[in-house]
């Protein structure tokens, strides 16, 4: 049954006889982004976030143009040189605290670190001295040659159409990318094996291999293998291979399924279980994992929104640096501006933004790294009547 109704987005709120004057000091401050001062000269390039969980401790990752930083507890920031991520510094690197990057020799092949007991991991193809490093090469273009008599590249973002790096990881330690073929792309899943021994009546569990299963997608040029979105709901994946392919739904043993046949242009699995699927500039909504789809929003100022989840809300930020709260599973259905105070000045772009440690952090192309305390990032825009923007009142149907 379709529902039809009158959805307001409003992205500016409140705003009433409001003098800005007359803001708490205090309260000001805590509404404001704050910029790390670690970050600058040929640091301020900052590419991408990433929270890494390595035992009981946790940091956030910010990758940058040569080098690969941390942000630990209290904002203590270290920066590291000639790492591992610093290969292909535009993708985040990390899918479920692995590692991945290409390999040395290898424009066209991944490898990653199945295992670090120390930061950071070394460069790609050996083991550091003081530093457990284990890579583990995934696809190397030789050995694809070999076994199946024909010339493989993976879609890896060493070729400039890529969108999403080399590929994903589930929270099985299941990997799927996807391979050019001669003129065929083919999906490829890599599934762990491992075997148990026994060691002073201790069972010890050993990860030893990783299983190929190869899946024939459809023919199609080098250029149509190229632009792949991932993403997985921690089981199962989600991609679209070039925009005009439609979505596929690809379980960790293989099973195919098409779950939306017109153009994809972005695809986003949302931390409340929602799948988000544009189709150019028509934004669809799953909540049973492709099976139904339903119109969120139509006419969507990019094809392919920069959205993020924290704390099962949804949220995109913008080419203009601002960032909208999408409250579309409340009664109003708003789309909501937030205080952007501290950003409004700066001329880089928002790269990502990434809940760490009760703070909100956001990388820029050129302007180093900006927080704010999670309790007040939610905090939406504040704006007098008379200078709220027209342009951010919009009507549209649902």
């Amino acid at each position: 049954m379709k529902v039809t109704a009158q959805l307001i987005i409003i992205t500016t709120l409140y705003g009433c006889n409001y003098d800005g004057s007359q803001k708490d000091p205090e309260e000001s401050e805590a509404n404001t982004w704050h910029q790390l001062d670690e970050f600058n000269g040929h640091l301020s390039a900052t590419f991408s976030s990433t929270t890494f969980q390595e035992s009981e401790s946790a940091s956030l990752l910010i990758q940058g143009n040569t080098t690969i930083s941390t942000i630990d507890d209290g904002n203590i920031v270290n920066h590291y040189w000639g790492t591992y991520l610093s290969t292909n510094r535009d993708f985040p690197n990390v899918s479920n605290n692995k590692f991945l990057a290409s390999i040395g020799d290898d424009p066209y092949g991944v490898t990653f670190t199945k295992h670090t007991t120390g930061w950071p991991p070394i460069k790609t193809g050996y083991m550091h001295e003081n530093t457990h490093y284990y890579p583990d090469t995934l696809f190397r273009s030789a050995e694809w040659v070999k076994n199946h008599s024909k010339e493989g590249r993976i879609a890896s973002p060493n070729n400039r159409g890529a969108k999403k790096g080399f590929g994903i990881f589930n929270k099985l330690d299941t990997f799927l990318t996807v391979v050019n073929n001669s003129q065929r792309c083919i999906a490829v899943i890599y599934t762990p094996e491992f075997r148990i021994e026994t060691h002073d009546y201790e069972t010890h569990t050993y990860y030893f291999d990783y299983e190929t299963y190869p899946i024939e997608l459809f023919e199609g040029d080098i250029n149509n293998c190229e632009f792949v979105n991932y993403a997985t709901n921690g089981k199962d994946f989600f991609i679209n291979v070039h925009s005009n392919n439609g979505a596929l739904k690809i379980t960790s043993t293989g099973e195919v399924t098409k779950i939306f046949d017109s153009r994809v242009t972005n695809l986003f699995y949302h931390s409340n279980g929602d799948l988000l699927l544009q189709s150019d500039y028509d934004l669809y909504i799953s909540s049973d994992d492709g099976n139904s789809w339903s119109t969120l929003w139509s006419n969507t100022p990019s094809s392919a929104l920069s959205f993020f989840s924290i704390e099962d809300n949804l949220f995109y930020y913008t080419s203009h640096n601002e960032i909208i709260r999408v409250d579309y599973d409340t009664p109003k259905k708003e789309w909501i501006k937030l205080n952007n105070t501290g950003l409004s000045n700066i001329k880089s772009a928002i790269t990502s933004i990434t809940e760490f440690n009760d703070n909100v952090y956001i990388t820029t192309s050129g302007e180093g790294v900006f927080y704010k305390s999670l309790a007040n990032f939610n905090s939406p825009e504040l704006l007098e009547p008379a200078t709220r923007p027209s342009e951010y009142i919009h009507h549209k149907k649902l």
